[in-house]
């Protein structure tokens, strides 16, 4: 216990030393962030929320995040962001919480990057940053419902180390192509580095999307190869209504103990409107599909789960206050009772950030 908390402290203060120095205001230089924490609980009264993220532990107060950011531009070719977070949701996507580790630290530097523009075609970003995949983000305010969904925390990374070089050919499309260590890691796990893609086209409110592809090797010292393929995109075309969508599906093989490798595969989409119903009041809803055939990203072969989530936003002045409702159901016993296992689960959560 000792060890860790001696970990959480040095790492803090290192974060802190890096972060409060940039927080001043100057010219070319702007800060933001945010508070966020929360509560949930699960009606079958088990300790565990099944197939989730951040909130995999039930019946928690939660202090998610304390978010902070600062961006400048040192000249007018060049471009920085750093992005530091504190709290139990960096205890999940910190990349200092590396296999090994002797326990989860709340404390990540989420992004820290540079962009060298060329030309106002042509750029170079480099550093850590996250990925390109997914409609919810790691910043919990800015997702549509409090929890995350299976797509999230299954099927795509958080983030990568590493550069990529970004085109644009014209100001409705975009392309981007890199070299990262891995998934989720620092240090890379292999000799093998993972190439990352994406086609991005934006037609204003009608329809943006993006179509991002991942290709590398993941596993411990292995030539495995995982494939992962990513549909993201909004539509606004009815006032008031914003409409996300994703699908996803990936695959990757496993060695045989008894030699040769045997190919595993996952798929999954969901949609989550955003409703504005009033100026001070919105609704956030998710329909969400997983199945994950050989088990590979849940350890659980021949699952499939939807998950079904709704949630209110009341915005007061300096505070936004959220409630969710979510029903988890599944083809198998997954989710954790107080006495056993059963093939659903329902859970409510209550919310609370600013912006700082």
């Amino acid at each position: 216990m000792k060890k860790c908390k001696g970990k959480f402290l040095a790492s803090t203060s290192l974060l802190m030393a890096i972060v409060m120095p940039l927080l001043a205001q100057n010219e070319g230089r702007s800060f933001s962030g945010f508070i966020d924490a929360s509560y949930n609980y699960n009606f079958s009264k088990g300790t565990t929320n099944t197939l989730r993220s951040y909130d995999a532990r039930a019946n928690q107060i939660n202090l998610n995040n304390a978010h902070f950011a600062v961006s400048g531009t040192p000249s007018k070719k060049l471009a920085y962001t750093a992005e530091a977070d504190f709290g139990s949701d960096a205890a999940v996507h910190g990349l200092l919480n590396q296999p090994g580790g002797s326990a989860p630290i709340g404390v990540d530097l989420q992004e820290a990057y540079l962009t060298y523009s060329f030309s106002d075609k042509v750029s170079f970003t480099g550093g850590k940053f996250v990925t390109f995949e997914g409609i919810e983000l790691i910043e919990g305010p800015s997702n549509p419902t409090v929890s995350r969904g299976y797509l999230y925390g299954l099927a795509e990374p958080f983030c990568h180390v590493g550069g990529y070089v970004t085109l644009l050919p014209s100001s409705h499309v975009d392309f981007k192509i890199g070299v990262v260590n891995g998934w989720d890691l620092l240090v890379d796990n292999n000799r093998d580095k993972t190439i990352i893609s994406r086609v991005g086209v934006n037609l204003g409110d009608p329809l943006s999307f993006g179509i991002s592809y991942l290709l590398g090797v993941e596993q411990v010292n292995s030539n495995n190869w995982r494939h992962s393929l990513d549909l993201t995109g909004v539509t606004k075309v009815f006032t008031g209504v914003a409409v996300n969508f994703q699908a996803n599906y990936g695959t990757e093989s496993f060695s045989q103990a008894q030699g040769g490798t045997s190919s595993t595969k996952w798929f999954g989409f969901g949609i989550q409107p955003v409703l504005s119903l009033c100026e001070s009041l919105d609704l956030g809803c998710r329909i969400e599909y997983f199945a994950d055939d050989q088990g590979a990203r849940t350890g659980i072969p021949d699952l499939n789960a939807i998950n079904v989530t709704l949630t209110p936003a009341l915005k007061l002045e300096g505070a936004t206050f959220r409630l969710e409702y979510r029903f988890d159901n599944s083809n198998k016993e997954v989710f954790v009772k107080d006495l056993g296992l059963a093939k659903n689960s329902n859970t409510v959560s209550f919310e609370i950030y600013c912006n700082l």
